[in-house]
């Protein structure tokens, strides 16, 4: 079955729906006293869990773990947590912090004249961490849009760009 990679997940979570198909059983279930909640705070409706292996399909050689998988009667997709991604060499063990060899990273200060999109032209590097606020924006309810409309503009050429 395909699982959903969630970074910002803290256990991996299944729907009854999968574990029935895998010939599991509800009464089967390893039971549980928890309530899980999700990112908006929704109750995930965790029922029990179970113990599965899960491995990769996309790597070679195939990466493999085991992990304990809480299982949900009202999610309609698998998700796996970070430290299951980790575990399947998915993501660094340290996630976000990664270790990389800047040799191993192809670069380029190549910025394209024609630009073929409309996304600002492509700079090198973000700009610096603001300091303060623009003159006349303060961090107000009221100033959401500006403040948005702002943000926007001064990170417009590097972290925005969709080409």
């Amino acid at each position: 079955m395909a699982m959903v990679a969630d970074t910002g997940c803290q256990s991996s979570i299944m729907p009854l729906q999968y574990v029935n198909n895998l010939g599991i059983a509800k009464r089967d279930l390893l039971p549980v006293k928890l309530t899980m909640r999700g990112a908006f705070k929704e109750d995930l409706g965790v029922i029990g869990a179970i113990a599965i292996d899960v491995r990769t399909t996309n790597a070679l050689p195939p990466k493999f773990t085991r992990l304990l998988c809480y299982v949900s009667e009202t999610m309609n997709k698998a998700v796996l947590c970070r430290e299951a991604l980790a575990s399947l060499g998915m993501i660094h063990p340290e996630f976000p912090i990664c270790n990389v060899n800047s040799s191993e990273i192809a670069t380029s200060s190549h910025v394209p004249v024609d630009v073929p999109c409309s996304c600002p032209r492509r700079q090198n590097e973000p700009p610096l961490l603001p300091t303060e606020l623009p003159p006349g924006l303060k961090a107000t309810d009221e100033n959401v849009d500006n403040l948005k409309k702002w943000l926007l503009e001064y990170y417009g050429s590097t972290v925005f760009n969709v080409c």
